[in-house]
Order: structure tokens, then C-alpha cells, then sequence
């Protein structure tokens, strides 16, 4: 007997109709381990507009809108948990391989390509075990039963089922319909003028002193075979009137043109913020991948700074480090002659885009792995300097400086580094920024540094 029995009611809405005629047709094809997804256009969805919406109905999700091209999308509620405790990329690999086989969708009606249907982060370190973290797993990965997406100037919902031994036709319907009535309320939603920035008042700060001696003492440690370390300071923060999301993200899109926005909503925690930089991104065989290494303030003075000996060696490092790593798995590597100039609000950095073409598909987690953490948010050689962070810092990063993005079926990815970020938890902010401790660092500069990377959230909000 087969597992549904399609009976069209012809008073159903026209997607309701095509959700069950996508049954019907691919009705054979079903076995107890298929996992169907069924994607329908609706009108435009502003999903910064509409967080606030879904936190109130789904207490896990996460929102991620890429730099300049208007493609985002909210992920709602884990269908398939994959939570893992070791920070390690090939443990998706038979995850993966089983999702390509036993998938079925209508995608290619629509030309949809690059849909998030693995989508999490990662930590910096697999072995942080703060209470201000239990909310997240060092691996954080789950396929979503509803994905929101907008893409260009269209707007799909994409709806995920796993078939089982007691699922019917009524029981998929029924969640079609509920997750298409949702999206309904969410069309056009505009919340109108933004609200007030919450207020905060900051409860506990590294100073001076104690970032001054942590950068000494990191100094001492530096030698040829030990060339950067990136440190980091944690700020902690009390909000006075909770978190209007949608006024946040409104402020960071517009403070923030060249970042990627994310909020990764996990129980009763909220990781979010706006990172200026591209971890790396594969679609199709072509892989991106931004190096982003050296920083200044936005003076006049901001190209001079840039450009001095201290930023430009700790911009070779990164440059270094990544074409060592994608030697093994692309070819035709590219990267820029010269550094450019990334200009953001707070600070400027100096970048190169690195650009190549994978060799084989089966390499992209491999990749992966063998790339993070680059030596921008963690130092060179890479098991030296997390020996070292982890001695020197006296706190738990959990998301900060780890990675934030998605995967697809067919091994296309994209992934930012969580940067410029802060967890929100129990009405309490957790912010975070770092600084690269090279041999000609400075202390004192190194402490302004963080300082203008704080203000990335700390705009947010009236003291």
C-alpha cells in the first residue's frame, strides 16, 4: 500500500493544490529515509522586517543576509539535529552524501540554486564549557523544517518533510498549509519607523592594564617559529528593555553595507552581528575566499596606517597561510597584487580577494577544515597559537571568531567569520573583539583597535 493517498480539494489555495500534485507525482519515489522539500513563491518577504515575527513562534532559528546582494534568509526549528562535539567539517560527509540521495524537490522549477539546507555555526574552540555558552554545541548544524528565503527580488518559502512509516497525506498538508499561512502574515510586513535604541549600561570591562599585560606577555612568547597570535577582549553589557531585533538589524544594515548580518537563535540565546569578512564561499567548482587582515582607524590618517609594516606583515600572514592551504584541494589560484582598502564604519582593513577553482567536489569539507581558523582570528602556526590563546585569555570565545553559514546537498557553501558579534543571553550582552599580535605590535594601539570594534554593537544601543 502506498503511503499517502492524494485526494485534491478543490477548494484549496492554488499552492495547497501544487504541494499535492508534488506528492502525487513523486509518490513512488518515497521510501521511510526520503526527505522531501517544497519550495512555492510568495510576495516579497522582508525578513528583517519579519524577525521579531518568528522569534515569537520559533524559540530556534537563524537569519543570515549576504553583503550587498539582496539574498537572506531565516531558518526555522531543526528537522535533522546535527550537533556535534568536536569542530570538525567531515563529519558532515555521510550526512551529506545520504541527503543527496534520498532528497526530493521541486528546485528546479524555480531555478533555485545555493538553498541553505544545512545551516549553523561552529567555535572558535571545541573545548570552551562556560554556562554563558550552553545554549550551543561546538559543532551547530541542523536542517530546517522551514526555510524563508529571498533571493534577488523573489521571495519563496521552503517547506522540508522527512518521510515516515506513520506519515499521511493530512499530516503534510496540514503542516504545508500552517507554514504557508505564516508566511502570508509575513508578506509586505513593515513595522514602520524604527523604535528608539534599547538602553545598556555596561557591567564589567577588561582595562587597560590587563589587555596591556596580556599583549606583553604574548610579545615575549613571539620568535621565528611563532609569528601571530590574535588575542581577544570580552565586554559584558546589561540591556535595560530587552532586544527589538528588528530595530537592531534595521541599524546594522545600514551601518554596515559591506558585512554579512546574522542572528543564530538557539533556546534562550541569541548570537548575532555583522562581519566584514568572507570566510569562503563554493558554487559550482569556484571558490572566494577574502583575506582580511590589518586595521586602522577611519582618520585621515587611515591609508598611512594601513600600510605600515605591522599591518602589511600581518596581512602576508593570512595571504600565506591560505594559499598554502588551498594548494591541496584548487588550482588556479588567484589573489589581488595589492592589498585594497575595505572601509567600514568604525575601521578600516586592509583585503585580498582570493579567488580558485576546486578540484573535486569531494574536497570542499576537507577544505574547509584545513582552513579554519585562518591565522586572522587565531595566529600562525595554528596549534601554537590556540595553545596560547588558550593559556593568555581567560574566558570561553563559544562563537566568537568561529563560523556562521550554510551547506547545501551538492557541496555548495558559503560561510562568514562570526566577528563584529555578541551573544545576547539572560538580558545581558556578551561582546567580543580581537586584535593580531604580531612582533611590531603596539599594546596601546592594539586596545584602540578593539575598542573601535566593540562600537560595531555598542551603536546599537544608549548608554
Amino acid at each position: 500500500m502506498s503511503l499517502f493517498d492524494t485526494k485534491v480539494n478543490l477548494q484549496s489555495s492554488r499552492a495547497e493544490q501544487d504541494f499535492n500534485f508534488f506528492i502525487n507525482n513523486n509518490r513512488r519515489k518515497f521510501t521511510t529515509d526520503s526527505l522531501i522539500s517544497f519550495a512555492y513563491p510568495v510576495r516579497n518577504i522582508d525578513l528583517i522586517n519579519s524577525i521579531d515575527s518568528i522569534q515569537e513562534r520559533f524559540p530556534n532559528f537563524i537569519f543570515i543576509k549576504r553583503p550587498q546582494k539582496n539574498y537572506s534568509f531565516i531558518a526555522t526549528e531543526p528537522l535533522i539535529n546535527l550537533k556535534f562535539d568536536q569542530i570538525n567539517f567531515t563529519q558532515l560527509e555521510p550526512v551529506i552524501t545520504k541527503l543527496n540521495s534520498s532528497l526530493i524537490s521541486n528546485w528546479t522549477e524555480y531555478d533555485l540554486v545555493n538553498i541553505p539546507f544545512i545551516t549553523g555555526g561552529t567555535k572558535f574552540n571545541s573545548k570552551g564549557e562556560s554556562d554563558e555558552w550552553n545554549d550551543f554545541r561546538s559543532f551547530h548544524f541542523f536542517v530546517p523544517k522551514i526555510i524563508f528565503l529571498r533571493d534577488g527580488e523573489k521571495s519563496y518559502i521552503i517547506s522540508n518533510h522527512k518521510i515516515s512509516s506513520d506519515l499521511n497525506e493530512e499530516k503534510l498538508l496540514g503542516g504545508f498549509s500552517e507554514v504557508l499561512s505564516f508566511a502570508r502574515s509575513l508578506e509586505n510586513n513593515k513595522n514602520g519607523k524604527l523604535n528608539s535604541a534599547p538602553g545598556a549600561s555596561k557591567l564589567m570591562k577588561n582595562n587597560k592594564a590587563q589587555w596591556e599585560d596580556l599583549v606583553n606577555e604574548s610579545l615575549k612568547q613571539l620568535n621565528s617559529e611563532f609569528t601571530k597570535v590574535v588575542l581577544s577582549r570580552r565586554i559584558e553589557v546589561e540591556t535595560k528593555n530587552g532586544m527589538d531585533w528588528h530595530t537592531c538589524f534595521q541599524k546594522l544594515e545600514s551601518e554596515n553595507t559591506n558585512g554579512y548580518l546574522f542572528l543564530f537563535k538557539s533556546e534562550d540565546s541569541a548570537f548575532f552581528g555583522a562581519s566584514p569578512e568572507k570566510f569562503l564561499s563554493i558554487h559550482s567548482n569556484k571558490v572566494e575566499i577574502d583575506a582580511l587582515a590589518g586595521t586602522s582607524s577611519c582618520d585621515s590618517k587611515a591609508v598611512e596606517e594601513l600600510l605600515n609594516d605591522k599591518n602589511l606583515h600581518e596581512h602576508k600572514i593570512v595571504i600565506d597561510f591560505i594559499r598554502n592551504a588551498l594548494s591541496d584541494y584548487a588550482s588556479k589560484i588567484e589573489i589581488d597584487k595589492q592589498p585594497k582598502i575595505k572601509k567600514l564604519r568604525n575601521v578600516n582593513h586592509l583585503y585580498s580577494k582570493i579567488d580558485a577553482e576546486l578540484n573535486s567536489r569531494k574536497d570542499v569539507l576537507k577544505l574547509i577544515d584545513a582552513l579554519f581558523p585562518t591565522p586572522a582570528v587565531c595566529g600562525l602556526p595554528k596549534q601554537r597559537a590556540f595553545q596560547a590563546i588558550s593559556e593568555l585569555e581567560k574566558f570561553d570565545r563559544g562563537l566568537f571568531s568561529g563560523l556562521i553559514g550554510w551547506i547545501d546537498p551538492f557541496m555548495n557553501c558559503e560561510f562568514t567569520v562570526a566577528i563584529r558579534s555578541a551573544l545576547y543571553k539572560d538580558h545581558k550582552l556578551f561582546l567580543y573583539a580581537g586584535a593580531g599580535i604580531v612582533k611590531e605590535s603596539d599594546p596601546e594601539e592594539e586596545f584602540f583597535e578593539t575598542e573601535l570594534k566593540f562600537k560595531t554593537i555598542l551603536n546599537l544601543f544608549d548608554e
